[in-house]
């Protein structure tokens, strides 16, 4: 049987994203922000980013800036493939380990991680339910406005 590799080089190594683009998200270390457009993208978010573009008048226009705790759970989220408890505990001391110490599910989906070099990594069958697994750390703040934006996009008339 071939092992499976973990692949350490992701997006998910808590490292900054820059979204380009009409209604493209930015997630930073601090805060998720959008330049030209919203959670309610348009034709119209478009034409207004290109002018925009050409004017050199981009502007930020939404952002959800991120607390201590939301910073420690997006950690936890965006590594689940290879979590380094140390680095956690190095960056947020023990402030937030109940977050992933306390919650009930967290020991539910034990089966799908192993260590591996003093890391938890997500094993092959965990990949295929990370998403799942990483809204149980989600809070309940995130999963509203989660809900929300997609019940927005779920309200369009796309076609």
């Amino acid at each position: 049987m071939q092992e499976f590799k973990i692949p350490f080089k992701t997006q998910f190594n808590s490292k900054p994203i820059l979204g380009i683009g009409a209604g493209a998200r930015t997630y930073s270390s601090i805060a998720d922000y959008i330049i030209g457009g919203n959670s309610k993208p348009n034709e119209n978010q478009i034409y207004e980013y290109i002018k925009n573009v050409n004017e050199n008048s981009l502007k930020i226009t939404a952002a959800y800036f991120l607390d201590d705790e939301e910073r420690a759970r997006r950690k936890l989220v965006l590594n689940l493939y290879r979590f380094d408890l140390k680095d956690f505990k190095r960056q947020f001391g023990e402030r937030f380990n109940w977050i992933f110490e306390k919650n009930s599910i967290y020991y539910k989906i034990m089966v799908f991680f192993k260590k591996k070099m003093g890391f938890t990594l997500l094993h092959k069958e965990g990949y295929k339910y990370r998403d799942i697994i990483s809204w149980s750390f989600f809070s309940k703040k995130v999963c509203n406005l989660d809900i929300e934006f997609y019940e927005n996009i779920r309200k369009m008339d796309i076609i």
